[in-house]
């Protein structure tokens, strides 16, 4: 828990609750509840291929669509329209080839030119 010098506990940055998400007419994710995340600190999210790591990003950020609660910063990700989230959350996939991307741009080079 993060607890700022006044003493009371600051608000989790992020808590994922009854998480489900769909891909197609599969049910990747079922009833996901995430541990509270504290602003400022560092989280990994790890396991192996097929676990559902990238389905669970691209539901956050709103490309897939999903049930439940993602609050982030005190707002429900999930009941905000498509172009609010976007104001909020990024997703940088692994590969951008699947996006139809025609530049050939590093990581660093496709944030700056996707964020101007």
């Amino acid at each position: 828990m993060n607890v700022p010098a006044g003493g009371a506990p600051a608000p989790p940055f992020c808590r994922i609750s009854r998480l489900t998400v769909g891909y197609g007419s599969r049910c990747i994710i079922r009833d996901l509840n995430v541990s509270p995340i504290a602003a400022g600190g560092v989280t990994a999210l790890v396991g192996p291929n097929g676990a559902g790591k990238s389905i669970l990003l691209r539901a956050i950020a709103g490309l897939l669509p999903a049930t439940g609660k993602v609050v982030l910063n005190g707002r429900d990700l999930l009941a905000m329209s498509r172009q609010e989230r976007a104001k909020l959350v990024g997703f940088m996939p692994q590969s951008l080839s699947g996006l139809c991307w025609p530049l050939r741009l590093s990581s660093s080079a496709s944030v700056s030119f996707l964020g101007s």
